[in-house]
């Protein structure tokens, strides 16, 4: 059962799993606090996704076993997950969603009034839509430990204007950056053969932006700049020399490196 009180608090009691809401739009509109109750299970997929656009926070008990896909996504003024802290399977960071042991952003709280956010590192995937309606974000930073990101994750993120893959990637849905118009900049943190390895879906608009910028190759056998000499070739475009003490190196991001001794 539901019950919307004057103050915004939208009230889910009772047992089970809760399915999608049939419920009239101006209910949906006048909430702003999602309270869901002990008791409680579990929360099917898009069941509260976008038409609940006034919802400001969500709270969730300990008894949540399962919550589907986009369930919580598409809420432009959410800016609090609440979970229980005796909750075994998800908990809230910094006001996002993830699961329990902070592996998987689930939904980001994209009310938020922050402009920069770099996904925790230990984060290896990315639920889908998971940042869908966050209008404030201009920067989002993916750091080396994630692997998979899923599909529509930045759907329309209207702001958006730089974000950052890390080199850990092996799987990117379709439409990311569907509905965005503002983006201007995407690196990844590896050279161009890597990319190349990586499953991703349809995306005509990174694959038109995706510029190469790693920080390094990470292997064991790498020199100073972060490379072995495996990635290193991969990663020049070409390379020469000024007389015959001093080298030089083009890669692919555009730097130039000089190296040697004398002139």
């Amino acid at each position: 059962t539901w019950a919307l009180y004057p103050n915004g608090d939208f009230v889910v009691s009772g047992n089970g799993v809760v399915g999608y809401p049939a419920i009239n739009h101006e209910v949906m509109l006048a909430a702003k606090n999602l309270i869901i109750e002990e008791g409680i299970t579990g929360i099917v997929e898009t069941a509260f996704f976008g038409v609940w656009e006034n919802v400001e926070s969500i709270t969730i008990p300990a008894s949540v076993e399962i919550i589907g896909e986009g369930a919580f996504a598409g809420l432009p003024y959410l800016t609090d997950f609440v979970v229980d802290e005796n909750n075994e399977n998800y908990t809230s960071y910094n006001g996002a969603l993830f699961n329990k042991d902070i592996t998987e952003l689930i939904t980001y709280n994209c009310g938020s009034k922050e402009t920069s956010y770099t996904i925790p590192d230990g984060v290896t995937d990315v639920a889908t839509g998971a940042f869908i309606y966050a209008l404030n974000l201009t920067e989002v930073i993916i750091p080396d430990s994630v692997v998979n990101i899923g599909e529509s994750v930045f759907l329309e993120c209207v702001n958006l204007q730089t974000v950052k893959i890390g080199s850990g990637v092996k799987y990117i849905g379709e439409g990311i950056f569907d509905g965005i118009n503002s983006l201007t900049d995407v690196t990844y943190n590896g050279i161009e053969d890597q990319w190349n390895n990586i499953d991703i879906g349809g995306n005509d608009v990174l694959e038109a932006l995706i510029r190469f910028e790693p920080d390094g190759c990470n292997h064991a056998d790498a020199d100073k700049d972060g490379l072995c000499d495996e990635c290193k070739e991969a990663y020049e475009v070409n390379n020469g020399s000024f007389g015959e003490n001093v080298t030089w190196i083009l890669y692919s991001d555009g730097k130039l490196v000089i190296s040697g001794e004398g002139k």
